[in-house]
């Protein structure tokens, strides 16, 4: 079953959209099963990306 969007809200939500990486027409189809499937093939990140060049702290 589509989900049913009135226009401001596919407006806003289209804005929203253009900061992820979700399917937008997935997204707008069925919201709920996108978002699980974006949440469940999360990988985090094995690094951090740093604006100035640190050292470990002292012992």
């Amino acid at each position: 079953m589509a989900q049913k969007w009135s226009f401001p809200n596919l407006c806003a939500m289209t804005r929203l959209h253009l900061m992820t990486y979700i399917n937008l027409k997935a997204f707008l189809k069925a919201p709920e099963k996108a978002l699980l499937k974006m949440i469940n093939n999360y990988k985090p990140r094995d690094f951090n990306l740093l604006l100035f060049k640190t050292s470990p702290p002292a012992h």
